[in-house]
């Protein structure tokens, strides 16, 4: 015969077999409101919010992460030895952003990319896109 342990007996070893009732059934409330309008004025407002009429006038956005911070990245390639510096999260028009950087980095070095949508910058200019982006209001 086996051991049983800490049960005297084989039946306690025994799944329940009974159903639980509830005094009140169970509901699930939906914690969104509920949306009033219709299809037109929703199709009509944009979908990235613009956060002052300055950054409407400039014609592009540039969301904050998560953590609150600029989508400013440094990327090193090549074994170190080529330094990019990245902008992310750029909504609406990339090359007037492109063209309002060129006053502070030399042009040739920026590259917009179509596919991703990001601007590429030859070198390490973290620390000038930085302060050209929140000198903007980003």
């Amino acid at each position: 015969m086996f051991r049983l342990g800490l049960f005297s007996t084989a039946s306690a070893l025994r799944p329940v077999q009974r159903v639980v009732q509830l005094s009140t059934p169970l509901r699930f409330y939906s914690t969104h409101p509920e949306v009033t309008k219709d299809a037109t004025t929703l199709a009509s407002q944009p979908t990235v919010p613009i956060a002052s009429q300055k950054q409407a006038d400039l014609g592009y956005s540039v969301l904050r992460t998560d953590n609150m911070g600029l989508p400013v990245y440094t990327d090193f390639r090549n074994g170190r030895t080529r330094t990019l510096t990245i902008i992310r999260r750029i909504y609406g028009d990339r090359e007037k952003l492109a063209q309002d950087l060129g006053a502070n980095i030399p042009e040739e070095h920026i590259s917009v990319r179509k596919a991703t949508g990001h601007i590429w910058i030859k070198g390490n200019y973290r620390d000038e896109v930085l302060k050209f982006l929140t000198g903007k209001g980003f």
